[in-house]
């Protein structure tokens, strides 16, 4: 019919679909490969791995280990809830469990999603959410 089909019944990736470049641009996927994140970002992660590292084995010294395992749990928790994409989210209550409201970085007034000319397009983020669409 329009795709075809190997042995085992899965769609070949190739015969999958044409990239929509209505929604993503002619060049999205060279724009993909081109950006590298700069050494300092990398640098600044891992400062906050071990930073979270430290503090959790702090709190298992301390209070045992059933204290880490409720906070990851209310990690979890606090780090689902959040509205449907394409609308801004504060997650207010994963920033104070995390201390992060306390703090002022780069990520808090550069390239913030609320201040970038073009639209987002709702309905391709939920077909992202969903697993109907690729990036």
């Amino acid at each position: 019919m329009g795709l075809e089909m190997d042995r085992s019944g899965d769609v070949l990736p190739h015969s999958a679909g044409a990239p929509d470049v209505f929604r993503s641009g002619p060049l999205q996927e060279l724009r993909a490969g081109v950006r590298a994140a700069h050494p300092a970002e990398a640098l600044e992660r891992a400062s906050v791995q071990r930073a979270a590292a430290a503090r959790e084995a702090h709190l298992a010294g301390v209070y045992g280990a059933h204290a880490v395992m409720r906070e990851r749990m209310e990690e979890g928790i606090l780090g689902r809830v959040g509205r449907l994409p394409g609308l801004p989210s504060a997650r207010l209550g994963a920033d104070v469990l995390s201390g992060k409201i306390n703090t002022l970085g780069f990520e808090d007034f550069l390239n913030v999603p609320e201040g970038r000319p073009e639209a987002p397009d709702p309905r391709h983020q939920l077909e992202v959410k969903f697993g109907l669409a690729k990036r």
